[in-house]
């Protein structure tokens, strides 16, 4: 079985931060999951983003949701916004895992779609039916 630590970030620990933040229907900075690891920020800053890979395929393969979807910037976190960069890493992460990514977010088709995926324009939505 692959490492799950590293760089101060523990996949279990995360998962359950995570987890948590699911079931409250909030959204999470990187820097509180950094926070919440006991790391220091400016150390993971860059692994972060394998971090939250190994996160969104395994929650991916245990449940068909992405985990990931959930943290953002943290001036996002009441909306759930995602920067241009945060939102093309989070689009590739569904690509590589296999989700169906519109071409165009304005569809109804496409936006049935993209609901799936708790993705409203640039937003994301901790998962919820409603509206889907």
């Amino acid at each position: 079985m692959e490492k799950r630590k590293g760089k101060g970030l523990d996949f279990e620990k995360s998962l359950s931060i995570i987890l948590e933040a699911v079931r409250e229907a909030r959204f999470l900075s990187y820097r509180e999951l950094a926070d919440a690891n006991g790391a220091d920020w400016s150390q993971v800053r860059y692994a972060i983003g394998g971090h939250l890979w190994k996160l969104a395929e395994y929650g991916h393969l245990k449940e068909r949701l992405l985990l990931s979807a959930i943290v953002v910037n943290k001036p996002n976190v009441e909306t759930g916004k995602m920067e241009p960069d945060t939102l093309k890493g989070f689009i590739g992460a569904a690509r590589e895992l296999g989700y169906p990514i519109p071409m165009s977010r304005r569809s109804s088709k496409s936006s049935k779609r993209v609901c799936s995926l708790g993705l409203e324009g640039n937003r994301l939505r901790p998962h919820s039916n409603k509206g889907c």
